[in-house]
């Protein structure tokens, strides 16, 4: 496609950090939902603008952001120990991180995750200067969507299934969300096939999902 190709990498923090579980899965999808809606329409200007808006922010308390970075480690460590390790994250604790945690700075007040059932709702406004080899790189995309997410434990693919898609506070005809979803599973496929780290990760993962308002990452 003519406009980008991928996001620019998540900042890093050593090991896994927040960036690299389920802080880090949430916003990459963030990012490739944004980079999927502006190279699915040709009117970039009309869906993009020179200001940003303002994005909800949800900061728990330092509390909930000890309990968030409390599960990370331990589901670090026991991976870096090649044990099996359970990782389950709320809304309240990932917003928090996302508030807190000083590995996610560059995309504070940027995203906001809200969990329920077996679904995300993701809001959030990119900066197109988040994105390699973007054109129009002084505007920024916010839009709302809506998603669940699929793991195959056997091929270890990420599915995303998007809805209720609206861009700068209009909905998305219907009939998009075919593409849509063409597009950024395709951006997300292409992600973990050039993303070492993340292809190590998932190669020792046996289930991704959202339950009960809650992320959920099983490793074997």
């Amino acid at each position: 496609m003519p406009f980008g190709e991928r996001p620019k990498p998540l900042p890093k923090k050593r090991g896994l950090g927040c960036a690299g579980c389920g802080c880090g899965l949430l916003l990459l999808i963030a990012l490739l939902v944004a980079l999927g809606f502006y190279e699915a329409y040709h009117s970039a200007v009309a869906i993009t603008d020179t200001k940003a808006t303002p994005v909800p922010q949800v900061d728990r308390g330092p509390d909930v952001y000890a309990t968030s970075r409390q599960k990370i480690t331990d589901f670090q460590q026991a991976l870096e120990k090649n044990q099996p390790a359970t990782l389950r994250l709320d809304s309240d604790e990932i917003n928090t991180a996302i508030a807190r945690d000083p590995s996610m700075a560059s995309v504070r007040g940027k995203v906001f995750v809200k969990l329920k059932g077996d679904e995300a709702t993701i809001h959030s406004d990119v900066p197109l200067d988040a994105f390699e080899n973007v054109v129009l790189a002084d505007r920024s995309a916010d839009f709302t969507a809506s998603l669940s997410v699929a793991f195959d434990p056997q091929d270890k693919s990420l599915t995303v299934n998007l809805h209720d898609l609206s861009m700068k506070g209009q909905a998305v005809p219907a009939n998009a969300d075919a593409m849509m979803n063409m597009v950024v599973n395709k951006m997300l496929a292409n992600q973990v096939q050039t993303n070492g780290p993340m292809r190590d990760f998932l190669s020792h993962t046996q289930k991704i999902a959202i339950e009960n308002g809650e992320l959920l990452i099983e490793t074997k």
